[in-house]
């Protein structure tokens, strides 16, 4: 194993056609490409097998492009899963896993997305400007400065969950703009994983000093 490539010792020829089939395959968020080189002098083949990166990033190109706009169905759709969501006695919207909504398909999460995370900040702002508690667990959010907005869409906004997201950086925390956040929770990040207990208490505070 060298980086992002694997090499691999076939027996034969028939293992090395088998193997050759993952060309293209995507895995962990990786496209597999598959080199196999011939014998040489009878000796055993060998095989290469490299993951390059399928994310959408300068110079690349994806299968699936973000959405440039959405239209009345697809907003209507998004504003049915935050209302079959909502509970309003507490003031608690969970969208957690929200790409496993029903009706995902239809408005197409992506929280990757400067536009889908700008509609559901405008939902949200619209549908429930009330919120108190808002838990965003496991929906691949990585970049925080997306959410620039929150504060000014829910002003009421007490707690905050990002746990089992992407957030590789405290930094991130700085885009947050949430003067009366009391409970915040971020652990299953990057950012949290082996930490130090003081240290992460350390940098949570700095930024939402009311937790």
């Amino acid at each position: 194993m060298k980086g992002n490539k694997a090499f691999l010792t076939i027996a034969s020829s028939k293992q090395a056609n088998a193997l050759k089939r993952v060309d293209g395959m995507s895995f962990k968020r990786s496209k597999l490409s598959v080199r196999v080189t011939g014998p040489s002098g009878g000796g055993n083949s060998s095989m290469e097998m490299e993951g390059s990166s399928s994310r959408v990033g300068k110079g690349s190109k994806s299968k699936m492009p973000f959405k440039k706009s959405y239209n009345a169905n697809e907003i209507s759709a998004l504003e049915s899963a935050l209302a079959a969501r909502y509970d309003a006695g507490s003031q608690c919207l969970q969208l957690d896993a929200l790409h496993q909504v029903g009706n995902a398909r239809t408005f197409a999460p992506h929280f990757g997305n400067k536009v889908f995370v700008d509609l559901l900040l405008d939902c949200l702002r619209r549908n429930v400007p009330d919120l108190a508690m808002l838990s965003l667990q496991h929906n691949y959010i990585k970049d925080l400065r997306l959410f620039a907005g929150l504060g000014k869409a829910v002003p009421g906004l007490k707690a905050l969950s990002l746990a089992s997201n992407a957030v590789s950086s405290f930094k991130d925390l700085d885009a947050l703009t949430l003067p009366g956040l009391c409970i915040f929770e971020l652990g299953d990040n990057p950012v949290t994983r082996n930490i130090d207990p003081v240290e992460y208490q350390w940098q949570v505070l700095r930024r939402f000093p009311d937790v």
